[in-house]
């Protein structure tokens, strides 16, 4: 089967999005992490690319970028840290899980989202608290002017759409990635942002919702409780990359099901 092609950005800005194979680790120590950036770091000067955001989990990483061959700068960039990975713990084969999944961004409203959705990362998955106190991301280099990752974080995109004031800009940013309500900052709609892309995501999703809502439920048993199951079938509607087909069985329930569920 070939390949879908993917989808260019007018504006040439993408959220890119880098999972270890088969969930392995990226990065299992601190250097690691540095290395990462530095060959990103130089792969973007070399191709006048741009990097606004950036979040590096244990088995994935977010970045927020901006070029104009976006594939020949990640292909670079992967091929670059899978040498250096392998040859540090001398394994072989492939160190990413097929290939970066990116979704273009085509306005501010979307930019500001996916950054703020990027530092948001370890707290919605419960690693830490606040944005600010993940220690490998780029929320600093905005919130508090961070000097460790300023120099690969090309910042003044963003700030300058919240102030020309510097530290008001970064005041403001702040206050923006602390919420979910942003009619305060932009006057337009928001894109979803579609997190989920596979079907163990979407089961690892549906665990986490039932637990949040301290259900008794599985994702065998929802039939029972119709309004939990057309809850999580908007949510997975919104955020997934999965067909009806798809979600339909998942949660053994007819396709007319899901198609009929409003998101």
């Amino acid at each position: 089967m070939s390949r879908q092609a993917r989808i260019l950005s007018r504006t040439n800005i993408y959220h890119i999005m880098l999972r270890g194979n088969q969930r392995q680790d990226l990065f299992h120590d601190d250097n690691d992490r540095w290395c990462f950036l530095n060959i990103l770091q130089d792969k973007k000067v070399d191709s006048n690319s741009f990097l606004y955001a950036f979040c590096l989990m244990s088995n994935h990483i977010h970045l927020l970028l901006d070029a104009s061959d976006v594939a020949k700068l990640m292909r670079q960039v992967n091929t670059s840290y899978a040498v250096y990975f392998n040859r540090k713990y001398q394994l072989v084969g492939h160190l990413f899980q097929d290939r970066y999944r990116s979704e273009p961004i085509e306005d501010d409203r979307y930019l500001l989202a996916v950054a703020r959705y990027i530092h948001n990362n370890p707290v919605n998955i419960n690693i830490v608290g606040h944005p600010g106190d993940y220690r490998w991301s780029s929320f600093g280099v905005y919130g508090i002017d961070n000097i460790d990752f300023r120099y690969i974080v090309d910042r003044d995109l963003i700030l300058d759409m919240f102030s020309n004031v510097r530290e008001e800009a970064m005041k403001l940013f702040i206050n923006f990635s602390l919420v979910e309500d942003d009619t305060v900052y932009l006057d337009v709609e928001e894109q979803p942002i579609r997190d989920i892309t596979t079907e163990q995501e979407a089961i690892a999703f549906i665990a986490n919702f039932l637990r949040s809502r301290q259900s008794h439920f599985s994702i065998y048993d929802l039939s029972s409780n119709k309004v939990m199951r057309n809850e999580i079938i908007a949510q997975l509607k919104i955020r997934s990359t999965l067909s009806a087909r798809s979600i339909a069985s998942l949660l053994n329930v007819d396709r007319g099901v899901v198609e009929r569920v409003k998101p």
